[in-house]
């Protein structure tokens, strides 16, 4: 008997390494299913050639793309951008960035083509909402971008809070 029970500890070892391994794919599995289908997926390769909106996707961060706040009160200082706002009327009229053009993201399809119908196709546009928790700018940008050919479109990450608290020029009231 004594020869037996090292057989059977060794057995329920074995199976249990079994079990342990299907979790451990099982658990793989679904993770990689969750990342590949899901909208916050983290990406397993970097992208050959990146487009423009797949930067905006992709990383807030990536080359080019975001506009620090010191970058645009450079831009405002030389007058060498046009800056889009692009929160509800409602808070532009409460206060934005002197010059700002307003185009609320719940009217970009309607109004958009007419509010940049005066600016060149390389112009410097410089694109913010509330702030780093709005992404609409992001939206916006990947929008002129692709669709109206306006590549110097670029996005100031950490929008109008940032602006305000940082004691920058701001008025208030309707349209430019």
């Amino acid at each position: 008997m004594e020869t037996d029970r090292p057989e059977r500890v060794d057995a329920g070892v074995g199976r249990l390494m079994l079990k342990a391994i299907a979790v451990l794919l099982i658990g793989s599995g679904a993770g990689f299913a969750y990342n590949a289908f899901s909208d916050a997926g983290i990406p397993l390769r970097t992208p050959g050639v990146i487009s423009p909106s797949e930067r905006i996707e992709w990383n807030l961060h990536v080359e080019d793309m975001r506009v620090t706040l010191d970058e645009a009160k450079r831009a405002f200082d030389r007058k060498d951008a046009v800056f889009i706002d692009i929160r509800t009327p409602g808070a532009y009229a409460a206060g934005h960035i002197p010059g700002a053009r307003n185009i609320p993201v719940s009217s970009f399809e309607l109004i958009i083509h007419h509010a940049l119908a005066d600016l060149p196709k390389d112009t410097r546009i410089i694109a913010y909402c509330s702030g780093i928790s709005c992404r609409d700018s992001f939206f916006f940008a990947q929008l002129v971008i692709e669709e109206m050919g306006y590549t110097r479109t670029r996005v100031f990450y950490e929008g109008w809070n940032a602006w305000f608290w940082a004691n920058y020029p701001t008025t208030k009231g309707g349209a430019p």
